[in-house]
């Protein structure tokens, strides 16, 4: 057969030549990188039909039957499982809570007066729990501290660094230490109250929310130096000194 006998007509010739170029194309786009489109018939029937066509198109480029099955399946799974289609999960920060005083853990014990002398050093300790959420606690020890708008003498601080220890699988509670030295001004009967709040919600010594705030409050009867500390209950200290 000569070559002009596979000649085709001008326009047979362009229009076989335009059909391997859009097969071409097609190919091409098979193996490219598609992407979901937001409209369509509803989101999941447009999001579904979709996915048969990626899964149609992947499944060409796969050489193995086996290899399309197993890929077959654990596509499926992942559709199932909302692995595809559905959002990153939020999560949230842990929230910040006031001090629990384990008062139980209180030392010198809360039940009883301590019996101090001037110049001797007490030390007031007590454990607590707490969400601090990176803030730190500070522990203030007043003298004769009340609920009424008398200003309290502030007697030491101390600063502790944050925990996050609120319950108790989640570690040792947090520990807060004043040691004091009592002075001629703590002569008699007295009470020593210490606060717990976070650093962030002071205001020089008072707290701007009251709702983070914990207090533990002690009674101590000092004597001067030539005298005997007593051992006198809690109800009894002040009762001739004030």
């Amino acid at each position: 057969m000569s070559p002009a006998s596979l000649r085709f007509p001008a326009d047979e010739g362009a229009r076989r030549v335009r059909a391997a170029t859009f097969e071409s194309r097609s190919e091409a786009t098979g193996y490219g990188v598609l992407t979901f489109s937001p409209r369509g018939p509803g989101t999941a029937l447009g999001a579904l039909r979709q996915l048969s066509g990626i899964v149609h198109l992947f499944f060409r480029g796969l050489g193995s039957a086996g290899l399309a099955r197993t890929w077959l399946v654990a596509l499926l799974m992942l559709t199932q499982a909302g692995c595809l289609l559905g959002e990153a999960p939020e999560y949230q920060s842990r929230r910040q809570t006031p001090p629990v005083v384990l008062t139980t853990t209180a030392d010198p014990s809360l039940n009883r007066v301590i019996p101090g002398r001037m110049d001797e050093t007490q030390e007031f300790k007590v454990l607590y729990r707490s969400e601090d959420a990176g803030d730190s606690v500070t522990a203030i020890l007043f003298r004769d501290f009340h609920a009424d708008n008398t200003i309290p003498q502030i007697l030491k601080n101390i600063e502790i660094a944050p925990s996050s220890n609120l319950y108790p699988d989640e570690g040792e509670p947090s520990q807060a230490l004043i040691p004091y030295s009592f002075v001629n001004a703590d002569l008699g009967c007295h009470s020593y109250t210490m606060m717990l709040t976070h650093s962030g919600n002071l205001n020089v010594a008072s707290p701007r929310n009251e709702d983070d705030v914990a207090l533990v409050t002690w009674w101590a009867k000092v004597v001067n130096q030539s005298g005997e500390p007593a051992d006198v209950l809690v109800d009894q200290c002040g009762a001739d000194d004030q």
